[in-house]
C-alpha cells in the first residue's frame, strides 16, 4: 500500500511545500467528510443501578426485575405496637421477592420482636414468594442500619429514616425516600420521595 501511494505522488511531480500541504489539506477534507457518522437516539443500555453520566444522576431505568433491592421494614410497616405488614403493600413485597435480589432490614429492640417479624413474614407467604430468610437482618441501632446498607450496597434503597437517606445517598444508584411527612432535606439526583414503596417504584420507571 506504501509503495502504491510514494508511486502515485512521484508522478505529481510536486516539489514545493505549498504543494505538499495542499494535498495533505485534502486528505484531511477528505477523511472528515466520509468519517463513520455515529446513530442518533439509539438507546443505551442500562444495567442494575448503573448511574447516568457524571456519576450523580442516574439513567432511567424501564425495569427493576432483577435488582438487589434493601427495604427498610418501616417503609411497609402498619403502625403500631406489633409488626404487621400494610395490606396495601404485601403484594408489592411479594412481587420484589419473587423477582429481585431483595433484603429487608430493621431496627429491633428485642429477640422476641425479630422473631415476631419473621413469623408475619411466614405467615403472609412472603417467605413463599420468594425471599431467603436470611436476607432478613436486624440490628438495634441507627449506625448499625447506615452499616448494613453500606455493606451491601444495594442498586435501590428504600428508606425511611432521614439520617439513612442523607447518609446513603453518596453510595447507592437509586434511593427511595419513603415517607408521607419528609423532613426538610435537600434531596439528591438520585432520590425520590414517594408516600409508599408501590408510588416510589411506580414513579421510578414511569
Amino acid at each position: 500500500m506504501a509503495r502504491r501511494y510514494t508511486s502515485f505522488l512521484s508522478q505529481l511531480h510536486i516539489d514545493d511545500t505549498a504543494g505538499w500541504i495542499a494535498i495533505l489539506l485534502g486528505l484531511g477534507i477528505l477523511l472528515f467528510v466520509f468519517r463513520p457518522k455515529e446513530a442518533h437516539g439509539q438507546q443505551v443500555a442500562v444495567r442494575p443501578g448503573q448511574r447516568g453520566s457524571g456519576g450523580g444522576t442516574p439513567a432511567k431505568p424501564t425495569s427493576y426485575a432483577g435488582w438487589k433491592i434493601l427495604m427498610c421494614l418501616t417503609c411497609i410497616r402498619v403502625e403500631g405496637a406489633e409488626f404487621g405488614i400494610m395490606p396495601d403493600e404485601l403484594e408489592t413485597l411479594k412481587n420484589l421477592a419473587g423477582t429481585c435480589e431483595l433484603y429487608l432490614y430493621s431496627l429491633v429492640s428485642s429477640d422476641e420482636e425479630e422473631d415476631q417479624v419473621k413469623r408475619v413474614l411466614e405467615k403472609e407467604g412472603v417467605y413463599a414468594a420468594g425471599l431467603k430468610p436470611h436476607r432478613v437482618v436486624f440490628c438495634s441501632t441507627l449506625i448499625g442500619k447506615q452499616a448494613i446498607a453500606r455493606q451491601l450496597l444495594p442498586s435501590l434503597l428504600l428508606e425511611s429514616d432521614k439520617d439513612v437517606v442523607s447518609y446513603m445517598a453518596e453510595h447507592v444508584a437509586h434511593l427511595g425516600y419513603v415517607t408521607t411527612t419528609p423532613a426538610s432535606i435537600t434531596l439528591k439526583p438520585n432520590t425520590m420521595n414517594a408516600p409508599s414503596v408501590s408510588a416510589y417504584l411506580a414513579k421510578l420507571i414511569s
